[in-house]
């Protein structure tokens, strides 16, 4: 369970979807800072190694931002080592191993083998992500390049699907986070986000424009169809789970054959937004921030809900 310091400001959240717009801004505006706060504090545990291992109620982007923030940690030398050994969560799949984060990546298991060990409670593997979260994306992007390395099978996955979807186009990436982000921020107007994207293909030289494809990456299905109503040759997207009447894909079970395949989506989808030639993606989102972490160098469009 999370405590009670970090589970209220989540409740409150929830609330806010009755209140007036400038109402309702001023009060996100404040929980996050809150949050900010709270998951940016001190990690007092000099000269032990970190595990982790403790459930915490967060999707995979979450998750990752916390192995980002312990890797930081560990390089800045004030750890002695990072294990990484998610045992429970959305994504766990007891015929895979007891381990979720190893049918995707690479083991991490770093550090002095003789250092104390520190099991990283729910509240510390939450301040690990909001280090994460607030690293500049070189930083980032390093820490990647050196430590987190995707499972060969996927990685040829990605590879085929971007010599044919990818390779000989001008690929604009657009996230649209339309189900589970609703508890932590409002949502993205399908409006806004199709007037960046059309501002964006303004944009671009007629090369460019001869080449454009717009690659898709959404829990919403009904934001999906209207990209493709607008756009029916350009559009390009995986034949992923998408939710139709607003269930949160990863807090359920119903859209996914097993936990493996809906980490699996969620991991794909982030990696091909990553290797677009230009990202529109909500300022909110851990899933398209860590997207911009793997490629740094990708020019952004952030929309805000507000």
């Amino acid at each position: 369970m999370l405590t009670t310091a970090i589970l209220m400001p989540l409740v409150l959240m929830k609330s806010l979807i009755a209140l007036g717009s400038a109402m309702k801004k001023f009060c996100y505006l404040v929980v996050h800072l809150f949050l900010m706060i709270v998951t940016t504090g001190n990690l007092d545990a000099k000269g032990t190694a970190f595990v982790l291992d403790k459930y915490v109620e967060s999707g995979m982007f979450a998750s990752f931002g916390s192995v980002l923030g312990a890797l930081h940690l560990f390089e800045q030398g004030q750890i002695q080592g990072v294990h990484i050994d998610f045992k429970d969560g959305h994504y766990y799949d007891p015929e895979r191993g007891s381990n979720w984060w190893e049918y995707y990546f690479e083991p991490i298991h770093l550090g002095d083998p003789q250092a104390e060990i520190h099991h990283c409670s729910p509240q510390e593997v939450i301040q690990l992500a909001g280090m994460g979260f607030h690293l500049e994306r070189f930083d980032a992007y390093r820490l990647i390049k050196n430590y987190i390395k995707i499972k060969p099978e996927l990685q040829k996955a990605i590879d085929q699907y971007y010599q044919a979807n990818f390779a000989s186009h001008y690929v604009i990436g657009v996230h649209h986070r339309g189900t589970d982000k609703i508890v932590e921020w409002p949502l993205v107007a399908y409006e806004k986000t199709w007037q960046t994207l059309i501002n964006v293909i303004q944009s671009l030289n007629e090369k460019q424009k001869a080449r454009l494809r717009v690659y898709v990456a959404t829990d919403d299905q009904l934001f999906l169809n209207f990209l493709v109503g607008l756009l029916p040759n350009l559009i390009i997207y995986n034949d992923f789970a998408r939710s139709a009447n607003g269930d949160p894909l990863h807090y359920g079970d119903q859209f996914y054959a097993n936990n493996y395949e809906k980490g699996k989506e969620a991991l794909l989808d982030c990696i091909f937004l990553a290797q677009s030639n230009a990202l529109i993606r909500p300022n909110t989102s851990s899933f398209s921030l860590i997207a911009t972490f793997f490629n740094p160098f990708i020019p952004l469009h952030n929309v805000s809900p507000f």
